[in-house]
């Protein structure tokens, strides 16, 4: 079985379970996986897997499916998502270089990758909440996070990326159940880079641009040569900058 007929399989089971979960009254919200569209299936995406938190906003589901934006190339049928539409992912994508996200262009192993467009994108939760303290008063028993966690880890085995790049050095890394072998390579007034597995595969957390604005030149530095060591599968010794003389 190819892998698109596979993701396919996959997206059904997704949209199946999602659609359900955003119309009940104690969820209603809008939800996607993926910033970036998956489709076309090409091998070189497989260069690097970005995995962030959940999507921002707070929005409830009528304006997804009411959107037409979003009811464009057969996103929707009425008020469900389609599989297809779940893998071509947020069609406000292509505006991308507005948001805080941009700032990833900052690193340049990073950007050279964007710049190919050869990466996936994706949330590990799939509903849309403005931060993750108001996911977690939504999911009180935690089942909604399992579910997606689970999915999102499906893809990550049917892709079999080379890289994960997560988004988030604490809520982000320490939300994943599955990260092994967690390790700080470097560190300033808050972790900046941190080394490990995530369901085998090498992962490496980076604080999320949203949070983290990248504007200690001193850091920003640091960063991406320790990035450029650990994309080329070098070892690296964790250094902890003196930041107390940094100017912003």
């Amino acid at each position: 079985m190819e892998l698109q007929e596979k993701l396919k399989i996959w997206a059904d089971e997704v949209v199946k379970y999602c659609n359900k979960t955003a119309i009940r009254e104690d969820v209603n919200k809008t939800f996607y996986a993926f910033q970036k569209s998956v489709l076309p299936i090409k091998e070189e995406n497989r260069e690097l897997l970005i995995l962030g938190l959940n999507p921002g906003g707070s929005y409830d589901f009528a304006s997804q499916y009411t959107n037409s934006i979003w009811q464009a190339n057969e996103r929707f049928n009425e008020k469900e998502m389609t599989s297809k539409g779940l893998l071509l992912g947020n069609p406000c994508f292509t505006n991308y270089q507005k948001w805080d996200i941009s700032k990833l262009s900052m690193l340049e192993c990073v950007k050279s990758i964007l710049d190919t467009g050869n990466y996936y994108f994706m949330n590990f939760i799939y509903f849309n909440t403005s931060n993750i303290n108001e996911f977690d008063e939504i999911d009180k028993d935690g089942k909604i996070r399992e579910q997606c966690i689970a999915f999102t880890n499906q893809f990550i085995k049917l892709i079999n990326p080379k890289r994960i790049l997560i988004l988030g050095t604490q809520k982000g890394i320490d939300a994943l159940p599955n990260v092994k072998n967690p390790k700080i390579i470097l560190n300033s007034t808050m972790r900046l880079v941190v080394q490990a597995e995530l369901l085998g595969y090498p992962a490496i957390a980076i604080p999320h641009p949203s949070r983290y604005h990248m504007r200690k030149q001193e850091e920003l530095d640091a960063m991406n040569a320790t990035l450029q060591k650990l994309f080329k599968g070098e070892q690296v010794e964790k250094i902890t900058l003196d930041v107390q003389n940094f100017c912003l």
